[in-house]
């Protein structure tokens, strides 16, 4: 839960720049799909394993 508050407070910051806000937008919207796909493989593994191990 801090992660993401974290995550949402670093995106505030950087849309708030001045200029070159689309590149910047472009960014956080490219890491957080990266981080989405991240915490998808996470769940399925640990699915997984929690099937293998009962």
């Amino acid at each position: 839960m801090e992660t993401i508050q974290a995550y949402v407070l670093t995106k505030t910051i950087t849309n708030a720049g001045p200029s070159k806000n689309s590149h910047l937008d472009y960014l956080s919207r490219d890491t957080s799909l990266d981080f989405l796909l991240l915490m998808a493989w996470i769940g399925i593994w640990l699915i997984v394993l929690s099937v293998l191990l009962t």
